[in-house]
C-alpha cells in the first residue's frame, strides 16, 4: 500500500512540476489571450475534489452516456471503461488535472519576480532560449519550486475526494492510497488502532520526503551559486 501510494503520488508530482513550469513559462510571455488562458488553466484548482471526481466519472468517463461513450459510438468503437481497467493511471491523471494549476500559480509568481535587469543582461550575453529557461530562470525560482513540491506533496497525500467519487479504491485495492486505506480501516473495518498507526506512518513518511526535497533543492541551489 505504501509503495503504491509513493508511486502514484511521485509520478503525479513529477508531471505537475514539469508541466507546471512549462505552462508558467508560456503564461509569463506576452501571448494573445493570456488572461483567458490563465483563467482556464487555473480553474481546476478552485473546484472541489469531490465535484471534480463526480464530473469526470459521470460526464466524461461513463461508457454509456459520458463523452467517451458518445465519441466511441460516433466512431463505431467500443468504449473502454478507464475506471475499471486503468484506475491508477486515471487517478494520476486526475491528480495532475486538479493540482497542476497550483504549481503553475506558484512557479508563475516566481518567474514574474525575476528582476528585468537579470534577463536583459542574459540577452546581452547572447543566451539562447534553453540557457535562459534552464540556466537563468530555473535556478532563480528554486525556492518557489520547493514550496510547490512540499505543499503539492501534502495536498496529494491527503487527497481523498477524487478517489472516493471515481474508483472508490477499486477494483479491489488497486487504487488505494494510505489515506483511503485509513478511511476504510476506520469506517468500514472499525479498526481504530490500525487507522491510528497508519496515520502516524503517513505523517512520518511525509515529513521524511519533505526533508529530502529540502536537502535536494538546497544542494542544487548551492551548485548554481
Amino acid at each position: 500500500m505504501c509503495l503504491q501510494t509513493v508511486g502514484m503520488i511521485g509520478v503525479a508530482l513529477l508531471i505537475c512540476l514539469v508541466l507546471g513550469y512549462l505552462i508558467a513559462l508560456m503564461l509569463d510571455c506576452d501571448i494573445p489571450g493570456k488572461t483567458l488562458s490563465r483563467t482556464l488553466i487555473l480553474s481546476p484548482f478552485f473546484i472541489m475534489s469531490t465535484t471534480t471526481g463526480v464530473l469526470w466519472k459521470t460526464t466524461i468517463l461513463n461508457t454509456n452516456y459520458g463523452w467517451i461513450g458518445k465519441l466511441a459510438e460516433i466512431f463505431g468503437m467500443k468504449a473502454v471503461d478507464l475506471v475499471s481497467y486503468y484506475p491508477r493511471q486515471l487517478l494520476v491523471f486526475l491528480f495532475v488535472w486538479q493540482w497542476m494549476p497550483f504549481f503553475v500559480l506558484v512557479l508563475l509568481g516566481g518567474l514574474q519576480g525575476i528582476p528585468e535587469e537579470v534577463l536583459e543582461r542574459a540577452n546581452l550575453d547572447g543566451c539562447n532560449w534553453f540557457e535562459m529557461v534552464f540556466k537563468i530562470k530555473l535556478p532563480m525560482i528554486f525556492n518557489h519550486m520547493q514550496v510547490a513540491l512540499m505543499l503539492g506533496l501534502i495536498f496529494l497525500v491527503k487527497e481523498f475526494g477524487l478517489i472516493l467519487t471515481t474508483t472508490n479504491g477499486g477494483p479491489g485495492q488497486k487504487s488505494y492510497t494510505l489515506t483511503f486505506y485509513i478511511y476504510k480501516a476506520l469506517f468500514s473495518g472499525s479498526n481504530v488502532g490500525r487507522a491510528a498507526s497508519l496515520s502516524v506512518i503517513t505523517v512520518v513518511v511525509i515529513l521524511t520526503v519533505i526533508n529530502l526535497i529540502q536537502r535536494a533543492i538546497k544542494k542544487r541551489r548551492a551548485i548554481y551559486q
